[in-house]
């Protein structure tokens, strides 16, 4: 539906007393402030709505005399000539007072008013106006193609919802068809619901193999405790280096000499002395690389703890902007209640005006022109009396009625107000907790940076050996060693310990027979059978925790994709604005939004001849949208240049403040 404004007529409508507009393609409205250029507006929504510009069904359309106070019986009228697709139609809508004198009554009472309706002339019931005009035009899309400010003052989720109407129609799984990356996922989207229906899938299945990955390592660990802890390998070695000793006490036996028992001793002493030497080696090691470990798991920490403040800032931002937002709102709204209050405060009902006294006619006979006897004169007089009470008895409670429905209004204002300075004061808490948060955040990077830099100085005095270089005392251990190792090889065994090298060889091939005994024991073949088992059961369960985790990426990947995707086709259809749709969260997941942008500012950010100019371009789309158009009223229009002024092809109504005393109606 393609509709235009060709006339308005206005009689007793606000400041209006009487005044036709013709209108054009384009129509300029210049006047002071006060001088009826929303008025005009106003008129014109009553007419098809019954509410004024800014959508409220209660506001004041009778006039005003020069003390502020409503002129009663006159009739108020507004009448429009539109072209609705071609065809031309009149509408008319007249208000007038009922007043009503009740029985016993000298005095008539204002009972409210009455609307009557045309259509071309024709006089109509007001549903058939109201479903006549529904279908030319519903009320909530010529509000959104008549008001550039409007569309962006919406509740945001009733603005996302439309917008995705421009999104078209495409299923999640032609969306994963044109990326082979997502040929894994294609399968769930084509059984699944939704995409939320496969992420509580996976979601589900990746906490319960990873339940079972974290009993593994248990099972694992009681397992090996029934191990024999032999070490066979060592065993082996060690039987070999007894049937060497045996071998070599055997042929030395008929060679000892009597130094042989002192050459035993400086082989026992520097056997033990070079484990004394490996065992201060390894602890240094051990040590050196237990304080490396420590050092890069607290680096790990900082870091981890710096990424993560800076994610919580970011969220805490947006976080501040939305309450910054919100609380700007309700300041107006504020403002706004305040105005009503003292308005209604300054409503005043009408002076008490007495019965005018009893005239010396009215005791006179209008005939004979004498003077009434006693009994008629004292009848009228008493007849004058009562006029006179009833009269002060009606006024007081009219009064009485006036200031009750004052004192009400005034109250349900500020209860109102109140709830309003309610949510402000809860709004400012939230504000301060969110920025409190925003600074403990910046402290802890602070904090992290700075420890991690200590620990990154910690780190490079660590030696990257195992820290001996310059060990006093491992150096004196290494030369005592070297100095006992060539006095042993210097010396010669003898022969004079035979007997004793017999008793060594008894106690060598005893100690022979132990340690094969010892390593016939230790057949730990089944434990560890079980044990490969379990560990092969432990790797299976991590590739399958890897496989669910790596389908829940694929879907965040794939949500990231559609959600590109939906805003690059939906901003495709602007040329000014841009619209944020979509909140990527701290876990990953997607949180739906609707933010509309100009060059990356906020709409509530841009000055008033920059939003007009964005509510332009909202008005184009939606249009498109809905094939339809209305006449577009562009308020304080005087806040934008020609050349920044969008060419439309609606009808457009330019309302400007300027100098001029009286309403300056232009066309082009």
């Amino acid at each position: 539906m393609q509709i235009k404004l060709k006339n308005l007529h206005l009689e007793n409508f606000k400041g209006i007393q009487n005044m036709t507009v013709d209108f054009a393609d384009k129509t300029n409205i210049y006047g002071a402030n006060a001088t009826g250029k929303t008025t005009i507006f106003d008129g014109f929504t009553w007419l098809l709505f019954g509410k004024d510009s800014a959508g409220n069904e209660k506001f004041d359309i009778r006039p005003l005399d020069a003390e502020g106070k409503c002129i009663d019986n006159v009739e108020i009228k507004v009448t429009a000539i539109l072209d609705a697709d071609g065809v031309e139609v009149e509408l008319s809508k007249i208000q007038k007072q009922n007043w009503v004198k009740k029985r016993g009554a000298d005095t008539a009472v204002l009972q409210g008013n009455v609307n009557t309706f045309e259509i071309d002339g024709y006089p109509k019931r007001e549903s058939d106006y109201k479903a006549y005009i529904s279908q030319m035009i519903p009320e909530d899309l010529f509000k959104i193609l008549t008001s550039p400010q409007y569309f962006a003052g919406m509740d945001w989720r009733k603005q996302r919802a439309t917008l995705m109407k421009l999104a078209g129609e495409s299923s999640d799984v032609e969306i994963a068809g044109d990326d082979p990356e997502f040929s894994k996922l294609l399968p769930e989207l084509e059984k699944a619901p939704s995409t939320d229906d496969i992420r509580k899938k996976y979601t589900k299945a990746l906490s319960e193999w990873k339940k079972r990955q974290a009993e593994l390592p248990a099972r694992i660990d009681e397992v090996s405790r029934q191990l024999v802890n032999i070490d066979v390998a060592e065993l082996e070695l060690y039987k070999n280096h007894l049937i060497q000793k045996i071998s070599e006490t055997e042929r030395a036996m008929d060679e000892c000499a009597g130094t042989y028992k002192e050459y035993q001793k400086r082989f026992e002493e520097a056997a033990a002395f070079r484990k004394e030497v490996e065992a201060y080696r390894k602890k240094a090691e051990d040590k050196a690389e237990a304080q490396r470990t420590g050092i890069r798991e607290k680096i790990r920490s900082c870091d981890s703890t710096i990424k993560a403040a800076h994610q919580e800032i970011k969220f805490a931002r947006l976080e501040e902007e939305r309450l910054d937002r919100r609380i700007n709102s309700h300041q107006e709204e504020k403002l706004s209640l305040q105005n009503e209050w003292k308005a209604k405060k300054a409503q005043k009902y009408p002076d008490y005006v007495p019965v005018p006294d009893l005239s010396q006619d009215a005791l006179t006979c209008p005939i004979c022109h004498r003077e009434f006897q006693d009994d008629r004169r004292e009848q009228i007089i008493r007849d004058h009396e009562a006029l006179c009470l009833k009269h002060k008895e009606d006024y007081e409670k009219g009064l009485d009625a006036f200031e009750q429905d004052k004192k009400k209004s005034l109250t349900a204002i500020e209860e109102k107000g109140n709830a309003v300075v309610a949510v402000i004061r809860e709004l400012k808490s939230e504000l301060e907790q969110v920025r409190k948060q925003i600074a403990e955040h910046e402290e802890n990077i602070r904090e992290a940076e700075l420890e991690k830099s200590d620990l990154e100085k910690i780190m490079s005095q660590i030696p990257v050996d195992d820290g001996l270089s310059d060990d006093q005392v491992f150096a004196e251990m290494q030369g005592r060693l070297i100095k006992m190792e060539e006095a042993l090889s210097s010396m010669d065994s003898g022969t004079d310990g035979r007997n004793l090298m017999k008793v060594r060889l008894a106690g060598l091939r005893e100690e022979l027979s132990e340690t094969e005994r010892k390593i016939a024991s230790s057949d730990n073949s089944r434990v560890e059978a079980r044990i490969e088992e379990l560990q092969e059961e432990h790797r299976e369960v991590g590739q399958k925790v890897a496989d669910q985790e790596q389908m829940l990426y694929l879907l965040d990947r794939f949500t990231m994709r559609k959600m590109q995707r939906i805003s690059e086709t939906i901003n495709s259809k602007f040329n000014t604005v841009s619209w944020k749709l979509f909140d990527i969260q701290i876990n990953g997941g997607v949180k739906e939004c609707c933010e509309c942008t100009v060059n990356g500012v906020p709409y509530s950010a841009l000055n008033s001849g920059h939003r007009i100019v964005a509510g332009l371009d909202i008005i184009r789309t939606l249009s498109q949208l809905h094939g339809a158009s209305a006449p577009i009223f562009i308020d304080n229009a005087e806040s934008i240049n020609e050349f920044n002024l969008p060419e439309m092809a609606p009808q457009m109504i330019c309302l400007s403040v300027s100098e001029d005393r009286d309403l300056k109606v232009e066309v082009e």
